[in-house]
């Protein structure tokens, strides 16, 4: 790869972080909101890329951070864009001009991304969101929910399998509503089609005077915790169990680092 140049035309009013080209190759990196809407609807305002025009990959930077890396054509150039995830924030790289040297450009600036987040934490994680759901950012934390209101699906993030117990508790059930009346519908292990297992129980109650169904799972590898939670209500319960089943069947593990975290390598970007 040859060394980028900086490109001195630069608007005051642009909102960029970094700017650079290579002969055809224009570079941008700036800080932007987490989730991919964000990113999408500036896309389709910027270069006239609705979704429908847009391909997904996912990757990993040498950190160990997921990656996000959005293809298209706009009426002038190939576009690559890799959003680096940095929990509440994301690091956006966008590349315009010939699509292989776009994407080397893009991809190798991606994985070189050095947060100093540290790999242990509360991290987001990859799951496929069911046909006919949506996915709502609350931060850290996701919400999945059906075109037809009655159910909803909570995607906290992964925790370290190092929380202590008594946190690890109040963070599984702080967000759900108390449940009378309660009656197990059923207990077993589930598995991923990853590899990650974990304990499900499914479970009916009376939450706020009307009957309502209850699942909750927690995956797990060596290092992480994924615990996730679906509230139904009785009308939407067969199809909400069905998706959430779905959900976790589809679960990916964080991914591992691809260097050791030495602080040489988190926090020399920091100094001169």
């Amino acid at each position: 790869m040859r060394p980028m140049k900086w490109c001195a035309e630069l608007d005051p009013l642009t909102p960029l972080a970094v700017l650079a080209s290579e002969t055809e190759i224009r570079v941008e990196i700036e800080e932007v909101l987490p989730g991919l809407a964000p990113t999408l609807g500036w896309l389709e305002q910027r270069f006239d890329l609705a979704p429908d025009r847009l391909t997904f990959d996912a990757e990993i930077t040498d950190e160990g951070e997921l990656t996000t890396v959005i293809e298209g054509v706009s009426a002038t150039d190939a576009i690559v864009c890799a959003l680096v995830d940095g929990d509440l924030a994301c690091t956006r790289i966008v590349g315009r001009g010939p699509l292989a040297q776009c994407r080397t450009q893009v991809l190798a600036l991606a994985r070189s991304i050095t947060l100093g987040l540290g790999y242990e934490r509360r991290r987001r994680f990859q799951y496929a969101c069911p046909p006919g759901w949506s996915e709502h950012n609350l931060g850290l934390f996701r919400d999945l929910r059906p075109s037809t209101p009655g159910a909803v699906i909570a995607v906290p993030p992964a925790l370290p399998v190092r929380t202590p117990p008594p946190l690890l508790d109040r963070l599984r059930l702080e967000q759900g509503k108390e449940m009378a009346q309660i009656e197990v519908l059923e207990r077993r292990v589930m598995r991923a089609d990853s590899g990650l297992t974990g304990p499900l129980l499914v479970e009916c109650g009376v939450i706020d005077g009307e009957r309502q169904l209850r699942a909750t799972a927690s995956l797990s590898d060596d290092t992480f915790l994924y615990c996730l939670r679906l509230d139904a209500r009785e009308h939407a319960a067969d199809e909400a169990l069905a998706a959430y089943l779905e959900v976790l069947s589809s679960i990916l593990p964080i991914p591992r680092r691809r260097q050791d975290d030495e602080p040489a390598q988190l926090f020399g970007h920091w100094v001169g």
